[in-house]
C-alpha cells in the first residue's frame, strides 16, 4: 500500500479486522462454491483468470440484495469501513493539530486529507475512477480535479502522436492559423468571468492557444474554430496541477 496516506492504510488494516468483513469474504466463498457446484466445477483454480472475475462477479451480485429488504454483508461492510475512514482521518487531523499551528480550520484540513487519499487511490488504480463520485455540497479540489479529467481525457495513443510529430516536425503540431488562434485566445478571454485567472497567467494562456492550434492542424478542411471549441479548452487549462505558471 505504498504511497497511500498512513490513515488511508490504517483504516484498510482495520477494516479487515472486522466482523463485518469476515461476514462478507464467508457469504462470498460460499456463493462462489455454489456457482461452482452448478457449473460442475471442483475447484476455483481450475478456472480461467477471465472465468474466475466472472464467478467472483456473480458471487458479489448475489450477494446485494435480501429476500426481507434488510441490509445486506456488503451494505455492512460498506457502513463499517465509512465509519473506520472517517475515525482514521479525523484522529490523523487531531494528531497533526497538537504538533503543528495550521492557519486552516479542522474542516479544511480534513477536506486536504480527503483530498489526498482520492489522489492517491487514483494514481494506485487509476481503472478504478468510474468509482470517483462528486463531494456532497462541496466543489470538487482542484488537485482531484486534475487527477480526473486526466484520467477520463487522456489518451495515451493521440500524447503518443503528438509527441512523435513535435519530434520529428515541430511545425507540423502547429495550425496555418496559428496566430489567429492567438488573437482569438486573447480576444475571447477577455470577455469571460475567468478573464484574470487566464489572462494574468502566460502558462494558461500558451497552453490554451497550443491545444487549439494542435487540435486545428489535425483538421482536413481547415475550417475555422468556433467558439464552444475556445471553451472547452478553458476548464481543462484551469483544472491542470500544479497550476501552469504565470
Amino acid at each position: 500500500m505504498a504511497n497511500l496516506p498512513s490513515w488511508l492504510v490504517e483504516s484498510r488494516e482495520n477494516a479487515l479486522k472486522t466482523q463485518e468483513w469476515n461476514n462478507l469474504t464467508t457469504n462470498i466463498y460460499d456463493a462462489v462454491d455454489q456457482h461452482l457446484a452448478q457449473s460442475h466445477v471442483q475447484y476455483f483454480t481450475d478456472l480461467s483468470d477471465a472465468e474466475k472475475s466472472l464467478v467472483l462477479e456473480r458471487a458479489a451480485k448475489s450477494l446485494k440484495g435480501t429476500t426481507n429488504g434488510g441490509p445486506t454483508p456488503y451494505d455492512n461492510l460498506n457502513k463499517r469501513v465509512s465509519d473506520l475512514l472517517d475515525k482514521g482521518v479525523n484522529n490523523d487531523v487531531s494528531r497533526s493539530l497538537m504538533t503543528d499551528d495550521p492557519l486552516e480550520t479542522k474542516t479544511d484540513i480534513i477536506l486536504n486529507k480527503v483530498c489526498e487519499g482520492i489522489i492517491a487511490l487514483l494514481r494506485k488504480w487509476p481503472d478504478q475512477k468510474y468509482k470517483l463520485h462528486a463531494f456532497l455540497n462541496q466543489s470538487l479540489p482542484q488537485p482531484v480535479r486534475f487527477v480526473g479529467w486526466n484520467l477520463y481525457l487522456s489518451n495515451i495513443n493521440y500524447r503518443q502522436k503528438f509527441i512523435n510529430d513535435l519530434g520529428n516536425n515541430p511545425r507540423s503540431v502547429l495550425s496555418p492559423m496559428d496566430a489567429e488562434i492567438q488573437r482569438n485566445c486573447d480576444s475571447l478571454v477577455r470577455t469571460l468571468p475567468v478573464a484574470t485567472d487566464m489572462i494574468d497567467s502566460k502558462g494558461n494562456m500558451s497552453a490554451m492557444k497550443a491545444i487549439l492550434s494542435y487540435y486545428h492542424s489535425m483538421f482536413s478542411n481547415k475550417r475555422d474554430l468556433v467558439d464552444s471549441e475556445y471553451y472547452y479548452v478553458i476548464p481543462i487549462v484551469l483544472s491542470h496541477n500544479p497550476p501552469l505558471s504565470r
